[in-house]
């Protein structure tokens, strides 16, 4: 959760979020050549069997203990049960935590914690998992050196102005800031989430059902590992909902108002690399090959958000996962087309969705740069109904009368903030409308064919 200095003006100077980040403003703007902060990357180990070297990573960060976040699935297939001997192997004792539920609670983050706090030395946090395991395990390794608190007290509740009805950005404020947290070693067993990248979190109040948000730059990994062979088991439609992510992480990175010139390279690279061979995964999911480039795509996407932030398809899509118990992935699918209308009719993205297209293979140089933005969409849309995640609102489990609640709670999503065009109530109510009925399928034109061109 990033900050400009205008939004500072109205928070304490000591403000935990004050703190957090500095672009010259919030407001939607063309891109900058330089704009965000760019904060150093951890050391990153990208190669099959990668995973079989944790032990020796831990020992190289001064670890006289491991502590593993993981899952009860990944347990259960072994994955955890080999990083534990790569721990021993080196001669370091490891504690497993494999209790960590899709969507983290408070209370299923403060159970782990507790037992991480309980630690003696110098333990280092190993996260083994997709984004729930990673956001919890960063939560509980920022809470190593806070025994007696919650992980609420480091996370804040968005609320509504009343006046603008839009985000109080005085509301993001935090009570609490980590001091001591313990080291983290991110595994990633999907190639999606990229919440390996930063030291962001989402957790679920228990109570309210509500999101609280956790930031804080102590709780980036130090080392991050890339293996594919952890990714080779996963099915076809999860996969293809990760792929959805990654692409989704790499687009609004690119639309965002906080781009520049480092976010855009990386953020192209990845759509072009999801464009080429997300079709190619679902044909061929245990291709080793196929399951690196989607990788190191998911790494290049989250990089590149971690920069310029994400927008408005992840501040709707969010809702529909936590009210339909949805894969992520998949509601960013059903989001995506919606949001990328909405955001070139604000007239100021034509070029970037343009550059989209040309990522995608689809530019042709005969259309204009609008009509180009449009060809974006369809391309995506293709790519939905190839891969298998083109389905409406109502095909997940969504009823027309949702849609009031739905935009509330999108309203209160912070990513919205950060958007190529900034969502007020009506505009986010039309898009989730729009997404209720409509599947997007739309056929590729049979005349055309795919042309690639330099904007």
């Amino acid at each position: 959760l990033f900050l400009a200095p205008a939004a500072k003006r109205l928070l304490p100077a000591s403000s935990a979020v004050a703190n957090l980040f500095s672009p010259e403003s919030v407001a939607p703007r063309v891109h900058t050549a330089m704009g965000p902060t760019i904060r150093s990357q951890p050391s990153v180990f990208a190669a099959p069997g990668a995973s079989k070297k944790v032990g020796a990573r831990a020992k190289s960060l001064g670890a006289d203990s491991v502590f593993i976040v993981s899952d009860e699935g990944l347990s259960r297939l072994g994955v955890v049960g080999a990083i534990v001997d790569s721990v021993k192997e080196v001669g370091l004792e490891a504690t497993v935590f494999d209790e960590v539920i899709p969507n983290p609670t408070v209370s299923n983050v403060d159970k782990g914690a507790r037992i991480l706090q309980g630690l003696q030395g110098n333990p280092v946090v190993v996260t083994l998992g997709g984004g729930s395991v990673m956001d919890a395990g960063k939560c509980m390794a920022a809470m190593k050196s806070s025994p007696g608190r919650s992980i609420a007290d480091f996370m804040a509740m968005p609320k509504l102005d009343p006046e603008t009805d839009y985000i109080d950005i005085r509301s993001l404020a935090v009570r609490v800031r980590p001091t001591g947290p313990a080291p983290i070693i991110a595994v990633p067993t999907t190639s999606g989430t990229g919440s390996e990248t930063n030291g962001a979190a989402v957790v679920t109040d228990d109570a309210s059902h509500k999101k609280l948000f956790f930031s804080d730059e102590s709780a980036k990994a130090s080392i991050i590992i890339l293996d594919p062979a952890l990714t080779q088991g996963m099915p076809v439609y999860p996969s293809a909902c990760c792929g959805f992510d990654v692409l989704s992480h790499a687009m609004e990175a690119f639309t965002s108002n906080q781009t520049n010139a480092v976010s855009d390279a990386l953020a192209l690279g990845a759509i072009r690399i999801v464009a080429e061979y997300l079709p190619k995964l679902v044909k061929d999911p245990k291709n080793l090959e196929i399951r690196s480039q989607m990788q190191l795509g998911s790494y290049m996407a989250a990089s590149a958000f971690s920069i310029a932030q994400l927008g408005l398809i992840h501040a709707t899509g969010h809702q529909l996962t936590a009210l339909y118990n949805q894969p992520h992935g998949q509601t960013l699918a059903t989001m995506a087309p919606h949001v990328m209308r909405f955001n070139i009719a604000g007239g100021k993205m034509h070029k970037k969705y343009a550059q989209v297209a040309e990522a995608f293979g689809v530019f042709d140089p005969r259309r204009s740069i609008e009509e180009n933005a449009h060809r974006a969409v369809d391309a995506v849309a293709r790519l939905s109904i190839e891969v298998g995640t083109a389905k409406s609102i109502q095909m997940l489990g969504g009823k027309p009368d949702d849609v009031a609640k739905l935009t509330e709670l999108a309203l209160l999503d912070v990513n919205g903030i950060f958007g190529a065009r900034p969502g007020m109530r009506q505009d986010i109510k039309e898009m989730f409308e729009a997404a209720m009925n409509d599947p997007q399928l739309y056929p590729p034109p049979a005349a055309e064919k795919t042309m690639t061109a330099r904007l």
